[in-house]
């Protein structure tokens, strides 16, 4: 895709901290990109933003809107885009209000739930953008998109997981 680059971190062969989203051109935001996090100190969760999960989905999210949806063609404007468009943001949407509910333990693990749903309707919708669209959209980009929203679902499902056991203990 012209003017940016997007990485799997897990795909990384290097050492060094790798940024998930990095630009090359002018015109787009540089301060929407972050460096994942290499200490092993962990940091107190003190607001939803603070997930990991939560920054990694958002940024996809600004990512499928200003690249992927614009490029699909006019006929599928109300049907893949507005899929597209719903599925992306729901999922931060999801974790920033499952978050405020983070002390009702089944509210909280149905936002999670949820927000796993909506990453596997974008992995399926950019596998359509991907077979359907190939002269609009960059294949290879949607499988690097595909990827982060499948590690994104792995990631909350941890989280769930991980939240379960931590309200168990309390």
């Amino acid at each position: 895709m012209p003017g940016f680059r997007l990485r799997n971190p897990y795909r990384s062969s290097s050492t060094k901290p790798v940024t998930n989203i990095e630009y090359r051109t002018s015109g787009i935001d540089t301060n929407f990109v972050t460096e994942r996090r290499t200490s092993s100190i962990k940091m107190p969760i003190k607001s939803f933003k603070d997930l990991e999960v939560y920054q990694s989905s958002y940024k996809a999210a600004i990512v499928v809107s200003k690249e992927i949806i614009p490029k699909l063609p006019k006929d599928e404007r109300f049907n893949l885009s507005d899929q597209l468009r719903r599925a992306c943001k729901a999922v931060p949407t999801l974790i920033a209000e499952g978050y405020a509910k983070k002390h009702q333990k089944k509210h909280f693990q149905k936002y999670l739930d949820d927000a796993m749903g909506e990453c596997n309707e974008m992995v399926v919708h950019l596998e359509f953008c991907k077979d359907l669209y190939s002269k609009y959209v960059d294949g290879n980009f949607c499988e690097e998109l595909i990827d982060i929203y499948d590690k994104t679902g792995r990631q909350l499902y941890n989280l769930s997981k991980t939240w379960k056991n931590f309200e168990e203990k309390g």
